[in-house]
């Protein structure tokens, strides 16, 4: 064979034998700035890898005993290397569950023989552990709206410790459907749990729960896990209030709601039914939704529904609503929602002489509701409890369809507090306290008391009222508790 058909041969050999790619990227890892060992003695096992360069994953080696590692035949270009370190027993080398630790570099090769040395600062995977497990599949959908786990509101949001983080930055990103941002708020804590109230940004759906901590080094020590819902794994720790998936929806601007309808027996002989009318006050027919709410129910779930079609400038009534619209019997409120609409009620009974006694008991004005946003306090006096002589009671109805928080404080005629409790309103819900005075402060006795309604957590929006009781005649007056102003000319 001739020199030049030897050169050419060896040319052949060399281009052949010789990987197109032969850069290499070497590195060592740290947690904090120091060595990994130092802080975690458990590592099982691990993986590294280059990507992004167009070549698709570069899979290298890690020497956890010393600290390093390598990853060769990579591509020229801009290239991300990750590392994952696991701390599972036994070794998944995944590194995503959580404790694992990962890290993420970014470096650049300019040719296929350059030698690239890359340093990774390793973050912590975080553990939730309320009001879910993040390292658990979660019975709950990411990709449908709302998305993540339907928990109450307010919510205790709670993590494990990340080794050597002395600050957690908590973002509450609170998004609407399609993960779009519609306000965040990041708090700066040492602790390793934050309250969250659910529902406080107009068109809020869901709440993603975003952590960043620092340790002595000033680098960020935590990774968001990837969680496992229903229809996807995804990057995003996501709660949504209760409820939030039904269908009712929340602050609807065209609901009437009366606070109190019955069908139901009282005291002795009394029967108390309601009387509902509906005036459409419209140019144009139109089509109402009617909805009644069981008292004490889960107004998310525990609702019946039905709609009427009223004329223009015509009137709809019913002498006895929860039995002609539901066939019901019971007591709650009811949601009328509708344009242009006057309504009016009144809850009776039969009285032994003929006829019928009862109170009117009009839909809630938007000035009645007491919310954080708006007015917080109301009050109103007149409240007496005697035994076989008056009696009076306390209603409350949640009409946003959101959480509300609320302190009722029973006071004696001179201002001075015998007691309180603190109700949590779920959406839509409607209660009664029977006897409020001496539910709140144990005494058969109170003449021209005080009730004071607070509201004090969460989003919702509340109506109160009394009805004061004449023990011998069950004749009953009716009063909404909210703020006053005066109306003189």
């Amino acid at each position: 064979m001739d020199s030049k058909k030897s050169l050419a041969a060896l040319a052949l050999v060399f281009a052949v034998c010789v990987p197109a790619y032969a850069a290499t990227i070497t590195g060592t890892y740290s947690y904090d700035g120091v060595a990994v060992a130092a802080v975690y003695s458990d590592i099982t096992g691990g993986r590294v890898l280059a990507y992004g360069s167009g070549a698709g994953n570069v899979w290298g080696t890690i020497d956890t005993a010393a600290g390093t590692f390598r990853i060769e035949d990579v591509p020229p270009g801009s290239v991300t290397v990750q590392l994952e370190l696991d701390r599972s027993q036994p070794s998944d080398d995944d590194g995503s569950d959580a404790g694992d630790l990962i890290g993420v570099a970014v470096t650049s090769i300019a040719s296929a023989l350059d030698t690239v040395s890359v340093s990774v600062s390793m973050r912590s995977v975080v553990h939730f552990t309320n009001p879910f497990d993040s390292n658990a599949p979660v019975s709950a959908s990411f990709n449908t709206c709302p998305s993540g786990a339907a928990v109450d509101s307010p919510v205790t949001v709670r993590w494990e410790a990340v080794p050597r983080a002395t600050t957690y930055d908590v973002a509450v990103r609170r998004q609407a459907c399609g993960n779009t941002n519609i306000e965040s708020t990041t708090i700066q804590q040492s602790t390793t749990e934050i309250a969250v109230t659910l529902g406080t940004a107009t068109g809020e759906d869901h709440v993603d729960v975003w952590l960043e901590c620092t340790g002595g080094a000033g680098t960020n020590l935590c990774s968001i896990p990837f969680i496992s819902y229903q229809d996807n794994s995804a990057q995003s720790f996501a709660i949504h209030e209760s409820g939030g998936d039904a269908g009712r929806g929340t602050d609807h601007a065209d609901g009437f709601f009366i606070p109190a309808v019955a069908r139901t027996s009282g005291v002795g002989t009394a029967y108390w039914s309601s009387a509902v009318t509906v005036v459409n006050t419209d140019t144009s027919s139109q089509q109402i939704d009617v909805i009644f709410t069981p008292q004490d129910g889960d107004g998310w779930t525990n609702y019946q529904t039905t709609n009427v079609t009223i004329a223009a400038g015509a009137a709809a009534g019913w002498t006895d609503v929860l039995q002609e619209l539901f066939s019901t019997t019971g007591a709650g409120s009811l949601e009328i929602r509708g344009d242009k609409l006057a309504v009016s009620s009144r809850t009776s009974t039969p009285a032994v002489g003929g006829g019928t006694y009862g109170v009117g008991i009009p839909p809630l004005a938007t000035d009645d509701l007491l919310s954080l946003s708006g007015n917080k306090t109301a009050y109103a006096g007149g409240v007496k409890e005697e035994p076989g002589v008056w009696r009076t009671n306390l209603g409350l109805c949640e009409v946003s369809g959101k959480t509300v928080q609320v302190r009722v404080t029973v006071y004696d005629e001179n201002g001075v507090a015998l007691g309180n409790q603190v109700v949590t309103l779920g959406p839509y819900k409607n209660i009664q306290i029977n006897r409020v005075a001496r539910a709140l402060t144990s005494s058969n006795r109170l003449d021209n008391g005080i009730i004071g309604i607070e509201v004090t957590g969460a989003a919702g929006k509340v109506g109160a009222y009394l009805t004061i009781i004449d023990g011998a005649t069950d004749d009953s007056s009716y009063t909404v508790i909210a703020p006053q102003s005066p109306t003189g000319g």
